[in-house]
Formats: structure tokens, C-alpha cells, sequence
């Protein structure tokens, strides 16, 4: 089969569901009214809480979402084969991932842009609340520790994207300033920097920026600069750096998306992996709808929509494209990473050699994205190397923008708790700020301060902890819904069926981690199935109740 037969079926069916499903979400389940007042309006302060343009918060939100996971999660799934990879971005990202993004924004946007545990806090005991804020504040912290070395680590490999990185930063700053002072409409400054940006990669290979160390001592001091400027991301005005440098990422990430499309429509690549691997050595079920997580359903984008994005939002109604529409968008990528997977290996035999094993496959899903996307850019006559650094500016623009936004909603979390437990220190978003680094820092160089294989330590907890949250997400939505006079089944059916599918692959799991004597990470698992049992039982007796 030819990927680009897939390609546009796949686009066709993600229209149909924004266009169709999307509406009758706004209209007759979440309810979307513009005449009501927005916390953006509400609580406005110049700095977190700012009514946006819909366009520029798209870009942001998208931004925020679309980080390494939805490109290495449905890369490492092919190894099952494309055919199931496929079926779960596509039927998982119409029917429950753009569901639960929408549906987390709308909740938060009704209640002065709360996060999901003090949203959880109204419907539930405060056990179940607590419980919910371990979780989440854990899912937070080992994606931030992962991204950072991740970032660091492309920056190692390709040296001729640190350029053009920093160029984005100095671009976003120069473009807040002049949005902000002239209230200009933001599309032509920001095609214009974009523009100065690719103009920048031919630059960047010219004159790579490579530190003059071993590879291991580079990447740890790269992860100390990473988390400077995180510190200096989260607690500045949203206006001066977060959103600009988003929206201009959110146009060189769809740029990027449509470069790639155009490539594989110009080499018709076949596709040379199997539809369904019948020789993997790891079963499929459950781990194929924990494997890919951002590209069908993630509840880190949860996290997202009710840190920085509701605290955006100008009016109800741009609820629809910002949500269902940027997670349709970030399928699309996963989409296009099953692609690379798939057709991006010159013959089976190529494929066979990079999916021998799933130890191989899970450790190499990011390489199998870019050699696949070099390979489909052949036709733009780039050369190989500005192939290589344009791909890897785009990746690192993913995680970046991720970054930015986990380190300011963990910022938000600590404020959050300086509430409930009246410790007033910790509602300085400097010091906020500071604690959220500090940790992140300890579990990144936990084996010493010249390595940083530390922030992979918990990582194997990610995809089940990720999906958890989404299903809780989806069984809270359940009860806003039922508060607000709605059906609650499109959001409750799938809840319980992501609850049953993390609860076994984390109890799995946790008999795997003991059979490795991996002890550490079985305990932990095991404390957070039991978190999640008490919430989920609190839901269900909630549920029965109404």
C-alpha cells in the first residue's frame, strides 16, 4: 500500500470528525456560550491571566501539546505493525483524545481556570483531590526531567539546530514586545519571523554550535542551560515569551507537517512494514493504547489546557478550535510518525533491522521519525545534512514549547498547594518557580552531576501514569456534566474503558518491575494504582449516586 493513499483518508476522516463531531461536542454536550464571562476577563493580570486572540492561544496550546511524545510513541507502536498504530490515533484521537482536551478546557474555563484536581476537589472527597495532585505532580515531574535531557541530547546529535533554537527565542521576544506595544494583528510579524527562522537553519549547519567536551558532560551542561531558561520562561509575562515564541512554533510546526505531507505525496513512498507484526515478542494489549499516548489520547494535555490555556481563553466559542482542533492536529503528527515508521525504511528488510526487538524499538523511535522524514524531503534537493538540521529544529521546538508550559503549570500546582495548606511561600511564582526546578534538577542528575541518565529512572511509569490521568479526566467530565444538566455517555464510556486498560497494564506492570527486581519502580507503581483505585471508587460512588 502507498503511504500517501493512507495519508489522505486519514485527513479526510480527521475533517469529518472536527466539522461534525466537534460541533455537536460545542452544542449539545459542553454547551459553549459566549455571553459567559471568561477567567481570562475575570482575573485578567497582565501576567498568567490574559484574554487571547484565538489564533495566538491556538498556537500556544498547540504548541504546548505537541512535544516528542506524539512522534516517538507511534514510532515505537509500529513494531506491532502500522495497521493497529494506525486505527488507535485515528478512532482514540476523534473519539477520546480531542474529547478529553475539549472537555478538560471547557471544565476549567467554568471554574476560574482551576486544575484538574481542584476541579476534581468540587465532585469529590478530599482524599480523592489529594490523590489526584500526587498524580498529577508526578506525571509532571518525570516528563519535565525527560524532555530537558531529550533537548539536550538533539542538541549534542545535531549541533547545527542550536542556532536557530536561540534565534527563536530572541525572534519571540522582539515579536511580544511588538504585539503587545502595538496591538497589531500578529500573522504578518509572525510569518516574517518565521521566515528569519528557516533562513537561520542554512546558518546553523554552517556554523554549528557544539560544546568541546565529551558527548555525556555536553549534554549535562546543555540540561543546566535548559533549565535557566526554564526558570526565566515560567515566571515572566506570558505575552513576552510564552506566547509569541508558541504561536511562531505553532506556523513552523504546521509548515513542517505540510513539507513533510508534500513529501510523501511527491516520492508515493510504499509502505514496507507489516499491517500487523505476528513475530513481536511483546503482546500488544494493553500496551499498544499506553505505547501511544499524545497521539491519541494524553492526560498530560490536561494538564495544559487547565494550567496556561485556560487561562487564555477570550470567549467560549474559540473552545472548539484551540482543543478539538489542535489535538486533530497533533494526531496528524502521530500520524505522520506512523508514516515514517512504516514507508521511511528503504525495504522490509530495513524495517526488520530496526524493529528486531522491542528493546531496539523502544529505544530508537525518535530515529526511525527522522531517517523516514529525511528521506520523504528528498525531493526538495535540501541535502541531507539541512534536511537532518531542519527536522531536528522542529523536534526540538515540540519539546521546548512543552517545556516552557510543564515548568509554568508545576509553578501554578505549588501556588495551588500554598492555598490548601496555607504555607503563603509557596504562592511566589519565583520561588514556585525555583522549587520546580530544583526538583526536576535532582532526578535529572540523581547518579551525579556528569550524568543525567536520572531522568529515565521513573520514565517507564509514563505511559500508564499519561493515561490514568486522562481516564480520571474523562470520569470527572462525567460528573461536570451531569452538574450542568448534559449526557455524559460520550465522556464516560471511554473513561471506563481507558480505567480498565491502565489498571491492567499497570498492575502488569508492577509483576514485570518485581521479575527485573526493579523494586523502586514497582513500589511506586503500586502506590499509584491504589491512588487511582481511591479516586475511581469515589467517581463510580458519585456516579451512582446522581
Amino acid at each position: 500500500m502507498r503511504a500517501d493513499f493512507l495519508v489522505a483518508i486519514v485527513m479526510t476522516i480527521y475533517l469529518l470528525g472536527y466539522f461534525f463531531y466537534s460541533s455537536f461536542l460545542s452544542k449539545k454536550i459542553f454547551k459553549l456560550d459566549d455571553s459567559k464571562q471568561t477567567p481570562a476577563h475575570k482575573l485578567e493580570d497582565g501576567i498568567d491571566f490574559l484574554p487571547t486572540r484565538k489564533w495566538i492561544l491556538f498556537g500556544h496550546h498547540y504548541a504546548s501539546i505537541a512535544g516528542v511524545a506524539p512522534i516517538i510513541g507511534p514510532c515505537i507502536a509500529v513494531y506491532w505493525g502500522w495497521l493497529p498504530a494506525l486505527i488507535w490515533v485515528v478512532l482514540g484521537n476523534i473519539f477520546m483524545g480531542a474529547v478529553h482536551d475539549m472537555g478538560v478546557l471547557v471544565m476549567s474555563v467554568r471554574n476560574k481556570a482551576q486544575s484538574l484536581a481542584e476541579i476534581a476537589g468540587q465532585f469529590l472527597s478530599k482524599k480523592s483531590k489529594l490523590s489526584l495532585l500526587c498524580i498529577l505532580v508526578f506525571l509532571l515531574w518525570i516528563v519535565s526531567a525527560a524532555f530537558s535531557v531529550v533537548i539536550a541530547r538533539l542538541f549534542v546529535t545535531y549541533p547545527s539546530s542550536v542556532l536557530p533554537t536561540i534565534f527563536a527565542s530572541i525572534l519571540a521576544l522582539i515579536m511580544g514586545q511588538i504585539l503587545y506595544r502595538s496591538r497589531i494583528h500578529a500573522l504578518l510579524p509572525s510569518l516574517i519571523a518565521l521566515a528569519l527562522l528557516y533562513a537561520s537553519i542554512p546558518l546553523g549547519v554552517k556554523y554549528p554550535i557544539s560544546l568541546d567536551m565529551e558527548p555525556g558532560l555536553a549534554t549535562c551542561v546543555w540540561v543546566l542551560i535548559l533549565l535557566t531558561y526554564a526558570f526565566v520562561a515560567s515566571v515572566l509575562p506570558v505575552w513576552v515569551l510564552l506566547q509569541p515564541r508558541d504561536y511562531i512554533n505553532s506556523h513552523q510546526i504546521i509548515v513542517g507537517l505540510g513539507i513533510l505531507v508534500v513529501g510523501i505525496f511527491m516520492t508515493k513512498p510504499e509502505i514496507v512494514a507489516p499491517a500487523i507484526n505476528f513475530e513481536a515478542e511483546r503482546s500488544w494489549f494493553p500496551f499498544l493504547f499506553i505505547t501511544v499516548a499524545c497521539g491519541a489520547i494524553s492526560g498530560a494535555h490536561g494538564l495544559v489546557a487547565s494550567g496556561t490555556t485556560s487561562r487564555q481563553v477570550n470567549k467560549e466559542s474559540d473552545i472548539r478550535p484551540i482543543a478539538y482542533g489542535g489535538m486533530l492536529l497533533e494526531g496528524f503528527l502521530a500520524l505522520l510518525a506512523v508514516i515514517a515508521a512504516s514507508a521511511g525504511f528503504a525495504n522490509y528488510d530495513g524495517w526488520c533491522t530496526h524493529y528486531a526487538s522491542w528493546a531496539h524499538a523502544s529505544r530508537h523511535g525518535l530515529d526511525a521519525f527522522v531517517q523516514g522524514a529525511v528521506n520523504f524531503m528528498g525531493h526538495f534537493n535540501l541535502g541531507p545534512e539541512i534536511a537532518a538540521a531542519f527536522i531536528a529544529v522542529i523536534i526540538i521546538s515540540f519539546a521546548a514549547t512543552s517545556l516552557d508550559t510543564l515548568f509554568r503549570i508545576q509553578r501554578y500546582m505549588l501556588e495551588e498547594i500554598s492555598t490548601l495548606t496555607k504555607i503563603k511561600p509557596l504562592g511566589n511564582r519565583y520561588l514556585a518557580s525555583f522549587i520546580a526546578i530544583l526538583t526536576v534538577s535532582m532526578m535529572v542528575y540523581s547518579d551525579g552531576i556528569t550524568k543525567v541518565e536520572g531522568a529515565f529512572t521513573l520514565w517507564p511509569l509514563f505511559g500508564s501514569t499519561n493515561q490514568l490521568v486522562a481516564a480520571l479526566a474523562l470520569m470527572i467530565m462525567a460528573l461536570f456534566l451531569i452538574s450542568i444538566k448534559s449526557s455524559n455517555l460520550v465522556v464516560l464510556i471511554p473513561g471506563l474503558l481507558l480505567t480498565v486498560l491502565t489498571v491492567i497494564a499497570n498492575s502488569l506492570g508492577v509483576l514485570n518491575f518485581i521479575e527485573q527486581a526493579n523494586y523502586l519502580l514497582a513500589g511506586i507503581a503500586v502506590v499509584i494504582l491504589i491512588l487511582q483505585l481511591i479516586i475511581v471508587t469515589d467517581i463510580l460512588k458519585n456516579l451512582n449516586a446522581k
